[in-house]
């Protein structure tokens, strides 16, 4: 198991537009079946055939004719279709730009991934929105590229009315300002933040910033940083297989032997031992 291509980069798939649609066919000798791997875009799957199974954080979703899944770019994610098993669905992948801030920080907030089984009046709906998207890129007729948008909104507020708000409990009890600094940790993890993003994105002083999240978290925010990369490090090295340099890379880490270092001494085992334990744990349920 590897993380294939690393990040897939929207640039590449979606070359200069905003999003694309496709009608897609899936199986277990599919290219990224079995793959863990990340993508800079949104990427929203409507099955309406067949049967399958999708990891994604961590946790394993059995998806089947009615199911959604909406993977956002902080999402780590792979297929697990077994031989014999496929599926049929709409793919729409799109870019970030394409919603509002309002929009991207509820998807981000929520903290269970959207995947869920639909009734058969929302899965009529979703289609119908997903075909009509489908044409206005077939069609490209005037202000084709603000109604795509709209559609995709209109798509996204469905989703998240679907979802049942959850937020980590402590949320619930700190102020807007911090909260929207932990949605701007889980968007860009992956990349070197520093006191100062976090503190612009809450719209405060990084001194009165630092102030404030010490005391609504109890700890500081390279603390915070440093032990939410290290919680999604060690999730992806328990899936087995997945080696520790990947990890390092893909929890936000630019150094190796400090990902190393620190990971150890928060969970007193090694990545690599971590990573062999789970693969003989797997190894001796399947035997």
């Amino acid at each position: 198991m590897q993380f294939g291509k690393g990040i897939l980069p929207a640039k590449e798939y979606l070359s200069n537009g905003l999003f694309s649609i496709q009608n897609c066919y899936s199986e277990a000798e599919s290219s990224f079946n079995q793959q863990l791997h990340f993508h800079d875009f949104y990427e929203l799957s409507l099955i309406y055939e067949g049967s399958s199974r999708f990891l994604i954080n961590g946790s394993s979703f059995v998806a089947a004719a009615g199911s959604l899944q909406l993977i956002r770019p902080s999402d780590y994610h792979r297929q697990m279709t077994d031989t014999g098993e496929y599926i049929r669905y709409y793919n729409l992948i799109f870019r970030q730009e394409v919603l509002s801030n309002v929009l991207l920080d509820a998807l981000e907030e929520a903290v269970e991934p959207f995947c869920f089984q639909m009734q058969e009046k929302e899965m009529q709906k979703m289609t119908q929105l997903l075909l009509e998207l489908k044409r206005e890129q077939e069609e490209k007729e005037a202000f084709w590229e603000k109604m795509s948008a709209d559609l995709i909104e209109k798509i996204c507020i469905l989703i998240l009315r679907k979802s049942p708000k959850k937020r980590q409990a402590k949320e619930e009890e700190i102020p807007e300002a911090v909260r929207r600094s932990l949605i701007f940790v889980r968007q860009h993890y992956r990349e070197k933040i520093r006191l100062s993003d976090a503190a612009q994105k809450a719209g405060l002083s990084e001194s009165y910033f630092s102030s404030v999240f010490h005391a609504c978290m109890g700890v500081t925010f390279s603390e915070y940083m440093l032990n939410y990369r290290l919680s999604l490090a060690k999730r992806m090295l328990e899936e087995g297989n997945i080696s520790s340099k990947e990890v390092c890379a893909a929890c936000g880490f630019f150094s190796y032997s400090y990902f190393l270092t620190t990971f150890r001494q928060k969970y007193d085992i090694s990545p690599g031992a971590l990573t062999r334990s789970c693969q003989n744990a797997i190894q001796k349920t399947y035997k």
